[in-house]
């Protein structure tokens, strides 16, 4: 289990933000493009108007079993150069926001172990990037958006464990394997 005042004894505001343990900067722009979470018990939630939301740049975003409880805000649709979004093994609740459509560059979305619920926004369509999607063992319900035929990339889709309703859409599968589980 990790430790937050080990884990994150390097962000210290003396030294370059670049060089905090978690934090990745593109080397041109100094810019913060990812901030990757593992095993760190940072016991928060996501505040809206957090200096997280902020960070315009980011391509990778990764809170993996970081005791992060409440509801995801719709800040997150801010993050237009996201390519992934690892959110597993937290304790997230509530629906998806709609702004997660704005996501367009996203790759990987892995939101395992949560409590999230209600449905998956019609908006979810727009990622037709996606390659890798994890909905494992939430509380999803209804059904998923019918019109899934844009999702040409989608290689992985698992969604077990929530409380999906009616047939999986076919417009998801399209000629190239797509494992589902």
């Amino acid at each position: 289990m990790g430790d937050v005042s080990l884990s994150l004894r390097s962000w210290n505001k003396s030294s370059d933000y670049c060089s905090w343990i978690g934090v990745k900067c593109d080397a041109k722009s100094g810019k913060v493009v990812s901030l990757s979470f593992i095993f760190i018990h940072l016991n928060n939630s996501f505040k809206p108007n957090s200096g997280l939301f902020k960070l315009q740049y980011l391509q990778n975003l990764t809170f993996y079993n970081c005791y992060l409880y409440g509801e995801i805000p719709s800040s997150l649709g801010n993050f237009s150069h996201l390519t992934l979004l690892e959110l597993t093994q937290n304790n997230f609740v509530g629906p998806l926001p709609a702004s997660i459509g704005n996501l367009t560059q996203l790759r990987y979305l892995r939101l395992s172990q949560n409590s999230f619920s209600g449905k998956i926004p019609n908006s979810f369509a727009n990622l037709t990037k996606l390659s890798e999607v994890n909905l494992d063992n939430n509380y999803f319900e209804s059904t998923l958006p019918p019109d899934m035929s844009r999702f040409h990339s989608l290689e992985y889709f698992s969604a077990s464990a929530n409380s999906f309703l009616g047939s999986f859409p076919r417009s998801f599968v399209h000629e190239s394997f797509v494992e589902i589980r």
